[in-house]
């Protein structure tokens, strides 16, 4: 079998060296799979933009140190792909849920009907090592990087200095390399009482906070409000279907006892916009709301400063949720048969 995934392997990195992709911008993924199944539906919509030729993805970061089998997660669905990106993994024991919520663990053991390799993540790379070769390969000002989780491993790399992959320190690696950062977090334009959960669960006067103020580069806001319109992900309930994704959205419901038609879309809309902007072919996704800056508080709540001069913006919804959930049950691979 390992051979057999290795030539498919070596074909899929042939054929994308030699592809023309639409978007001028390459993409890295970070995200904290295993707190939510949306998580991997954000991971296949990448591979199947990827496959479409309208982005390449760079590398996933896996964020969240407390539940290691994460990462042996995106190694399996990136190998269902055909596509085994690099990846990284934030190695701590201090950010994250110590709660498999998605069967991560199960999942990434199951080395023998994905193909993979990584099951923990002691057994890949320290984020921040991947992060920096990764951007500083790259062009100047070609990569976006969509952040689906904890912001703790971006955190290091701003905090970075020179090393073998680049001469320059952490802030002016990303200021060089990278257009945009996407952050799916928060609520807009403002938390109200509670804070969002990607904020409120890492810590966000340590980590979470210091990055979203000192951040050198444009910065878009997916917030709770966007994904919560848009429920997909209802066809993945086949027990017969036995994918990375489906698996863990059986046992995401399974954990939740949720009575709903699949799971809530706030990952998937974070890549959807990093790789195709407000539009595509004609149909308007999303518009803007007003530029500004963000502001975050000690607890992880956040509001927003209205500013023409501003740094940030957020995405206020102009598609329909039901729309969208069409567009991107769509883009995580729905089968004609379950239209």
């Amino acid at each position: 079998m390992d051979k057999i995934f290795a030539g498919s392997a070596l074909r899929v990195l042939i054929v994308e060296h030699f592809m023309t992709f639409s978007s001028p911008y390459s993409l890295i993924l970070d995200t904290d799979m295993g707190a939510d199944c949306d998580d991997t539906g954000a991971l296949s919509v990448l591979h199947h933009l990827a496959d479409a030729g309208e982005v390449r993805p760079l590398a996933v970061i896996y964020s969240s140190g407390r539940t290691p089998w994460g990462a042996g997660l995106c190694d399996a669905i990136n190998h269902e792909h055909g596509r085994p990106l690099p990846l990284g993994a934030y190695k701590g024991d201090d950010v994250g849920e110590r709660i498999d919520k998605i069967g991560a663990e199960e999942i990434s053991k199951d080395v023998a009907r994905y193909g993979h390799r990584v099951t923990h993540g002691d057994d890949v790379r320290d984020a921040l090592e991947v992060y920096r070769s990764a951007l500083a390969a790259e062009p100047d000002g070609s990569v976006k990087i969509v952040a689906i989780g904890h912001l703790k491993a971006l955190y290091d790399l701003l905090q970075s200095k020179a090393d073998e992959a680049s001469p320059l320190s952490g802030r002016d690696l990303v200021s060089a390399k990278v257009a945009e950062l996407v952050v799916m977090g928060g609520q807009f334009p403002a938390s109200g009482e509670t804070a969002e959960w990607n904020f409120g669960a890492c810590d966000a006067q340590r980590w979470t906070g210091p990055v979203l103020r000192d951040w050198p580069t444009r910065m878009v806001f997916t917030g709770f409000e966007i994904g919560k319109q848009v429920v997909t992900g209802n066809w993945l309930f086949n027990p017969e279907d036995m994918s990375a994704m489906a698996r863990s959205y059986r046992a995401y419901k399974a954990w939740q006892g949720w009575d709903i038609p699949g799971n809530f879309s706030w990952d998937q809309t974070a890549v959807l916009y990093a790789v195709r902007g407000l539009e595509h072919e004609g149909q308007v996704y999303w518009t803007l709301g007003p530029r500004g800056s963000i502001v975050v508080e000690a607890d992880g709540k956040n509001g927003w400063r209205a500013d023409e001069s501003g740094r940030d913006y957020y995405l206020v919804e102009a598609m329909s949720g039901a729309q969208m959930a069409v567009l991107i049950d769509g883009l995580m691979g729905k089968p004609a048969s379950h239209n």
